[in-house]
């Protein structure tokens, strides 16, 4: 930092690393590893599981972890989140989707996506209402809002009422780590010996109906792939009910459904291998604000079969692998034509090529950047009384905070 330049002080609600792995945690982690680098701003991170971000973050002078007392929501957003803006004398603060109650500092919200609004056939009506009530008023109250495709910007625009200029696209990438060279042999080795799998597709992703693994599971049986002895592997844990695919499953034979993996507790160590071995990934969404998963198999030198609705339609380098997976006979053909020709290097390092050029998590950082600096020379005066107000309330009811700074551990 320059001698008598003062830090911007950020604060990040992070509580999404205290939940199952999604995309908003994704955004976060490749955003933040980023931007830690930059000491011109100190880093005031909130969340419940302290150590498990200190281990993915690190320690450093510029980096301060706030540890919530409570775990729910409403409690966080109604008092500890306030509370701590107030005492750590917040310039920006940065949440996913849903605002605190009381606004005591510049906000910059993230709004990944509004699918609910987009597909409401896969949402219930009282989720649908919520969301919409939630999402609208962070829209509305957020100095500024960001989101991670063109798509989910117009989405937003469309159904929550928010001018364009008041929405930056900060995208998606992928960590670097999907670009590494390793050996195919060995990983398909390291998937039999660990997991007793041999040939297999694969399919990253939450279960919820928009998310179309029932689609995938009837292509495969359409295909005869089970008698051929491929295994479906289909990491992700359960966000929504999906009826329809557990019913297919349960009338499955019970050689058929031994090929089905599911796991919703794979490490990243051993799914990365996944990625690695898979004979193609297939990812059938319907509806996404983003889709981070087939970009990682892409990064991987993977044949990716993706669906071209919704933001993914900007992934046009998969080439004939790029498709409407709802038009019947599509998905079928092209995966019996890639499993058929196999993997090609070159076409392969080519796509790769481009989603690495394309996805960096360093150049979104220097988007977000430019928001928080641009945020942060605004004059918080007009927060200094309610800020005030909640320094008399807090004296009257006191509430402990633990807060993690280097050396703490």
């Amino acid at each position: 930092m320059m001698p008598g330049k003062k830090r911007i002080r950020l604060f990040i609600d992070a509580h999404c690393f205290d939940q199952e792995y999604q995309g908003s945690r994704t955004f976060l982690e490749g955003i933040y590893r980023s931007l830690i680098r930059n000491p011109d701003i100190h880093f005031f991170f909130g969340v419940s599981g302290v150590q498990q971000l200190s281990r993915i973050f690190g320690e450093a002078d510029n980096i301060t972890y706030l540890e919530y007392r409570s775990r729910s929501g409403p409690v966080r957003l109604a008092w500890e989140i306030p509370r701590m803006i107030s005492r750590h004398g917040i310039d920006v603060a940065h949440f996913q989707y849903i605002l605190p109650l009381i606004r005591n500092c510049r906000q910059i919200a993230t709004i990944h996506d509004v699918i609910f609004r987009e597909d409401p056939r896969s949402f219930s009506r009282g989720y649908r209402l919520l969301k919409n009530f939630l999402y609208k008023r962070s829209a509305h109250m957020a100095d500024h809002i960001t989101t991670v495709s063109a798509h989910s910007k117009q989405s937003i625009i469309d159904h929550l009422g928010v001018d364009s200029e008041k929405i930056t696209v900060v995208p998606n990438a992928v960590d670097r780590r999907f670009f590494a060279d390793y050996d195919l042999p060995a990983a398909r080795e390291f998937i039999r010996e660990k997991f007793g799998i041999g040939k297999f597709i694969l399919c990253v992703s939450r279960f919820e109906p928009r998310k179309n693994q029932l689609l995938l599971v009837e292509a495969c049986l359409r295909l005869g792939l089970f008698q051929q002895g491929y295994h479906l592997v289909l990491p992700g844990h359960t966000s929504l009910e999906t009826p329809e695919l557990d019913r297919l499953l349960e009338r499955l034979d019970p050689a058929t459904r031994k090929l089905i993996f599911i796991d919703s507790h794979i490490s990243n160590e051993d799914l990365l291998q996944f990625y690695r071995a898979a004979e193609v990934f297939v990812y059938p969404s319907q509806a996404e604000g983003f889709g981070i998963p087939p970009l990682e198999a892409a990064a991987a030198c993977v044949p990716v079969i993706c669906s071209d609705r919704s933001a993914m339609k900007d992934f046009t380098f998969f080439g004939a692998g790029h498709l409407d997976p709802l038009v019947p006979g599509l998905l079928d053909a092209r995966l019996g034509e890639v499993l058929a020709a196999g993997r090609d290097p070159g076409e392969l390092r080519s796509i790769a090529n481009i989603v690495k050029k394309k996805y960096d998590w360093d150049i979104s950082a220097g988007i977000f950047q430019t928001l928080i600096s641009n945020h942060s020379t605004v004059n918080n005066d007009q927060f200094s009384k309610v800020r005030g107000k909640q320094e008399r309330l807090e004296t009257e009811l006191p509430v402990g905070e633990a807060v993690f700074t280097p050396g703490d551990r």
